[in-house]
């Protein structure tokens, strides 16, 4: 195979090109086994922390101990991303309000969602 690059001379590729895709037809598929461990809810909902104590104790935080995720679908890098929309805090999705600190109050009983956002 021969890669052209502009401005330069001809050069020649130093791997083939051949289909890898022989290797992996005798293996037994174990995507199951792998679905089981995934887990996309991580991150969204808060985090029941103990009482601080000792110099954690003079803390502030400035927003309440639940995550900044969502289980939408991402493109590489995080640069877009879809999801279901419900107004809860902080991505749009789940069913908690805005606070300022500690453990958020329920903006809803169910879950329900208005839509989809990116």
């Amino acid at each position: 195979m021969t890669i052209l690059f502009y401005g330069e001379k001809e050069r020649t590729a130093e791997r083939s090109m051949e289909d890898h895709t022989n290797k992996f037809k005798n293996r037994q598929a174990v995507a199951a086994d792998v679905v089981a461990l995934v887990d996309p809810f991580i991150g969204t909902e808060p985090v029941d922390l103990p009482l601080r104590s000792g110099i954690a104790a003079t803390w502030f935080w400035p927003k309440p101990q639940i995550g900044n995720t969502h289980p939408g679908a991402c493109l590489p890098f995080g640069m877009v991303s879809v999801m279901p929309y419900s107004g809860g805090y902080p991505t749009g999705y789940g069913c908690y309000a805005k606070s300022l600190q500690g453990y958020p109050p329920r903006l809803k009983e169910e879950l329900q969602i208005s839509g989809f956002t990116h």
